[in-house]
């Protein structure tokens, strides 16, 4: 049970699920490429995930597996000071896996839901007097 101070991946993901606008950085495409797929759910009415034991690496600890990807670290630790950056991205990861199926790149930047719910990669567009709109 986490108390008002605390908060987990998960109330991050919930934070996130009607954004507008949202930027996806290198550390989540990282994270993506290495991740791990399972079956969520009944066979029947299922659905592939991310494995929640180990959805980035093969270890025991994702903490570890995420600092190695996202830091570069080969020691096989982490700082404790990083658990919550960690938390933060894998939370994040829900949106930016629906971002990338949906705008079809695996590309960070900053990226908008159209009108219609799906999601695009906003490019900006250089105007006459100098200013950038997206586009």
């Amino acid at each position: 049970m986490t108390t008002d101070d605390e908060w987990s991946p998960y109330d991050v993901w919930r934070g996130l699920r009607d954004a507008h606008q949202f930027e996806v950085r290198p550390e989540h495409i990282r994270l993506l490429r290495r991740a791990n797929t399972a079956w969520e759910g009944h066979r029947d009415v299922g659905a592939p995930s991310l494995d929640r034991r180990h959805p980035f690496g093969d270890s025991d600890d994702v903490y570890a597996d995420m600092a190695e990807i996202v830091d570069g670290r080969t020691d096989g630790g982490y700082d404790d000071e990083d658990v919550d950056r960690y938390d933060r991205l894998r939370g994040e990861l829900g949106l930016v896996l629906e971002i990338v199926l949906q705008a079809g790149s695996f590309e960070p930047g900053h990226y908008e839901r159209t009108p219609g719910g799906m999601w695009r990669h906003a490019v900006a567009i250089d105007t006459p007097g100098g200013e950038q709109a997206g586009g």
